[in-house]
């Protein structure tokens, strides 16, 4: 009788102890992973990409390297061109009203695209707001 009262108050206690939560490394494992998908797109586009451009079919040339920064500034840079540029860039919208990418392109113009992160964000496909036939697809080099 006396072993089963030792047996049950060890069960009860082990019990106590996994109901009250001391398994802390699961929580902190499950507030990482709470924090990784919180990253924003914001967070998400800074950094260096290579981009392909597709247009009805086919990749064209030259890729293109650009580089966005945490200031709201991008760079781009042409393949093959000693030339490069600099200017400003604004991530709008959300799923249901489309993520947009403006790129201003210097003189007032700007670029409006859709974009979407794929392959762990390391990969965004770029339509473009006016014609579906061009696309641009931004890697991590």
């Amino acid at each position: 009788m006396k072993k089963q009262l030792v047996i049950l108050g060890i069960v009860a206690i082990l019990t106590f102890i996994g109901l009250s939560g001391c398994n802390s490394n699961e929580q902190t494992n499950e507030t990482e992973q709470t924090n990784e998908q919180e990253q924003t797109s914001e967070e998400k586009i800074i950094g260096e990409w290579i981009v392909r451009t597709f247009y009805n079919g086919t990749f064209q040339s030259p890729e293109m390297q650009y580089i966005f920064y945490s200031n709201g500034t991008y760079c781009r840079h042409a393949s093959g061109i000693t030339e490069s540029w600099c200017s400003d860039y604004v991530l709008t919208g959300n799923q249901s009203t489309g993520n947009k990418l403006i790129l201003n392109a210097g003189s007032g113009d700007e670029e409006i695209y859709y974009y979407s992160f794929y392959s762990d964000d390391q990969k965004i496909i770029l339509t473009d707001k006016d014609d579906h036939m061009w696309y641009h697809v931004f890697v991590r080099p």
